[in-house]
């Protein structure tokens, strides 16, 4: 109980506290749409699998959900508002990048080489995240779809982590062009992950 409470608190300050710095460029306001997809009215609907260490899935009974419901000027930079059941995120585009309010740097579809954050959580853990899996090809529901990841490390350094203890945990965010989010790691625990596919969405002012 002890290791799973650390677990849960590290996760929450590393929500709260991630950074990146990078240099600032804008691109045209519908760079969302040619890059992943993104604009206002959009939405994307999940099905969303548990799957055991032995790669057993089960297909959960809800549906998972997000979609753009306006855009918001931020700190005098404008952002797209993306709400889920549980969450809401605001992200812009930068450059080659989408980034967040919190400048974390959310995808960077070009930049295969950098590690765009890297922490050291005292003795506990260390995080980073990066992209990988260029042209990753993704199985869902609606079809499939090429990819490109963006993989969020955490390493946790014994006793801490429990089950994790001296291993890494992955998040995989995979992106298709013109699409958004297909795939996504959602929840790891000792046993088991669960994972969102995409199931059906719709792309307002598509331009291919």
């Amino acid at each position: 109980m002890r290791n799973l409470t650390a677990l849960l608190l590290l996760t929450i300050v590393v929500a709260c506290n991630k950074k990146d710095t990078y240099e600032e460029k804008q691109l045209p306001p519908n760079a969302f749409t040619r890059s992943v997809g993104f604009s206002i009215g959009s939405y994307w609907v999940y099905n969303v699998y548990r799957i055991d260490t032995a790669d057993n899935e089960v297909l959960m009974p809800a549906t998972d959900s997000c979609y753009v419901e306006k855009d918001t000027t931020i700190n005098g930079q404008l952002y797209l508002k993306f709400v889920e059941p549980n969450h809401t995120h605001y992200w812009r585009d930068s450059f080659d990048y989408i980034v967040s309010n919190e400048h974390e740097i959310i995808y960077a579809p070009t930049n295969f080489r950098d590690t765009f954050i890297k922490k050291e959580y005292d003795s506990i853990a260390t995080m980073y995240r990066r992209m990988c899996d260029k042209d990753y090809t993704v199985n869902t529901p609606e079809g499939a779809f090429q990819t490109k990841t963006m993989q969020t490390t955490y390493y946790y350094k014994p006793p801490f982590g429990g089950y994790y203890a001296g291993k890494n945990m992955q998040w995989n965010v995979r992106y298709a062009h013109n699409v958004g989010i297909v795939a996504q790691t959602t929840l790891l625990a000792a046993d088991y992950h669960l994972e969102r596919r995409l199931l059906r969405h719709f792309i307002t002012g598509r331009t291919d």
